[in-house]
């Protein structure tokens, strides 16, 4: 048997460092793309330029565009979601933490235009309930998921209830990611600072007044 010398890779570690490097090449294509054009309109022949690769290339790691579509998907969420994690690290505040939540969902959305796209429009043809787009649901619970759990650190009557919990935290996501894309579509240029203020306030008002008892919601608010 052929044997690698000192620190050297094998063969079968190449090949799959190969594979690896080649489905984030696609990846971040496919995120290029649908951002630029829209996932729609986007085509096989366009992503696999981009990329860098043969257009057969693409189905040996995907089996059609819907599946790159969730993987591209599942990758932005990922990235939130670990933003969401680091940022509320050791918080037990409420108040603080949720802050913190906010302030993070709309530095990423500003920071990464492409991906609010991409998110905007795969929860719209999810409202279409297509079989061929279920798949884009699973990234998105995922999600919701995370940030719920994020929710039961701090002291509240949410830590308790999960239901209440889970309601919370679809309120603060779809509040903050419905009021980045109407606000980019209105004023794409208006200054970040102001809005991220005015938006910490006013969840931190709404998820108090609607998810926690007159006791924990004085010591949030």
């Amino acid at each position: 048997m052929a044997r690698t010398g000192k620190g050297a890779t094998s063969p079968s570690g190449r090949r799959e460092t190969k594979k690896t490097t080649t489905r984030r090449r696609l990846i971040l294509a496919g995120r290029r793309l649908f951002s630029d054009v829209g996932l729609y309109e986007a085509r096989i022949e366009d992503l696999t330029e981009i990329a860098g690769v043969a257009k057969g290339t693409m189905y040996l790691y995907f089996r059609n565009k819907d599946d790159l579509v969730r993987a591209v998907i599942a990758a932005g969420y990922e990235e939130l979601s670990a933003s969401i994690r680091e940022c509320a690290s050791g918080e037990n505040s409420f108040r603080v933490l949720l802050g913190r939540i906010v302030r993070t969902y709309a530095r990423f959305f500003s920071e990464n235009p492409d991906m609010m796209r991409i998110f905007h429009q795969a929860r719209g043809m999810l409202k279409f309930d297509r079989p061929e787009w279920r798949s884009f649901r699973a990234p998105l619970r995922e999600h919701v998921s995370v940030l719920s759990e994020t929710l039961r650190q701090a002291p509240s009557d949410l830590k308790r209830r999960d239901a209440a919990r889970w309601n919370a935290a679809l309120a603060i996501f779809g509040c903050v990611s419905g009021i980045a894309s109407v606000q980019t579509a209105l004023e794409p240029r208006q200054a970040r600072r102001a809005f991220q203020r005015a938006l910490v306030s006013r969840l931190s008002s709404l998820t108090a007044s609607s998810y926690l008892s007159p006791r924990m919601r004085g010591r949030a608010v």
